[in-house]
């Protein structure tokens, strides 16, 4: 080891350089830096481990107290009368997997219970979200159809019209003009014009106090959905006599 101000060699164990009284860096074990950080990364790595299986765990605690083995457990009081129910098919899946697909409702004679994916509308938007909803069926104020068609598929319709109209002008003012493009364009416009016009989405929508929630009603069937609806309103109607 030498002296790193004047290059003197120096003796073993020297602190100082017996020559210029520099005093002697410690040599720096480069395997002890690399254990310590080795040690740090394992720490950040079983600290990020632990927070993702703490996650994980919530989550399996959240699926678990959601699940429902039987319809009833989901009643606020165990005499409720069950009326009708919309996505049977979903809560059939419900109890026999544990695995909710989308959303069902359950209509007592008291409450009205949803569970799953449904929408509820911002403006002319209807965004989707996942609820669950116990809802006193004196405090539902009404409940009916929307029809809404997909602008989107308006707004793409733009695109080969426009280029229909473009390549028209442009074969215009060839000599031998093939207007083969703009027939392809035109009809394919034509045909996204003609599908916004007859396709359109019925959604079913449920207003309470509170809040409301509405859901696809062709996710269900229109019919399922409708039948559903009359007896919401029978049972409405029932509740309003008892209570007056």
């Amino acid at each position: 080891m030498f002296c790193g101000n004047c290059g003197r060699q120096l003796p073993e164990g020297a602190q100082v350089c017996p020559q210029c009284g520099t005093r002697v860096a410690k040599e720096v074990d480069f395997s002890d830096v690399k254990n310590y950080a080795g040690q740090k990364v394992q720490q950040v790595s079983d600290g990020i481990q632990e927070q993702v299986q703490d996650f994980k765990q919530a989550q399996v605690e959240e699926r678990a107290s959601r699940q429902i083995r039987d319809v009833h457990e989901m009643y606020v009081n165990a005499d409720e009368e069950q009326k009708a129910v919309v996505g049977e098919g979903y809560l059939n899946g419900l109890l026999d997997s544990g695995v909710l697909r989308k959303g069902f409702g359950v209509l007592t004679n008291r409450r009205l219970y949803y569970r799953g994916k449904c929408y509820y509308k911002i403006g002319g938007r209807y965004i989707k979200t996942d609820e669950d909803y116990t809802v006193e069926i004196q405090d539902i104020s009404s409940s009916g159809f929307t029809y809404t068609r997909y602008l989107w598929v308006l707004a793409l319709s733009v695109i080969p019209l426009a280029l229909a109209v473009i390549n028209f002008l442009v074969e215009s003012e060839l000599r031998h003009p093939n207007y083969g493009w703009t027939v392809c364009f035109g009809v394919l416009g034509a045909a996204l014009v003609a599908a916004y016009c007859l396709i359109k989405q019925t959604m079913y929508t449920i207003t309470f106090a509170g809040g409301s929630l509405s859901i696809k009603a062709s996710s269900y069937g229109l019919k399922e959905v409708r039948a559903f609806d009359k007896t919401l309103h029978f049972v409405k109607d029932t509740c309003y006599s008892s209570c007056r």
